[in-house]
């Protein structure tokens, strides 16, 4: 499969390939964003499930630093 995109990548010109470049990193980058926006809210969903059901602050504020839920006082701003 490489060596096939190899070849059509040497006939294509020189412009139409940055171009293509450019199109691949707008759809990499969106894919991205898209990817970041449903990652942060699975971690509300969850800073919001733990504080509902009592988990204690400092077990909040451990998962929020390995990354797995926001931050305690986001679940504060959002609550109001």
């Amino acid at each position: 499969m490489s060596l096939l995109l190899v070849q059509i990548l040497k006939k294509k010109s020189s412009e139409t390939n940055q171009q293509n470049k450019k199109k691949l990193i707008m759809v990499c980058c969106f894919l991205a964003r898209f990817n970041n926006k449903f990652i942060n809210n699975v971690k509300a969903d969850v800073g919001f499930l733990l504080n509902t059901s009592g988990t204690s602050a400092s077990a909040i504020k451990t998962l929020a630093n390995a990354g797995l839920t926001v931050s305690r006082g986001t679940i504060q701003r959002q609550k109001s």
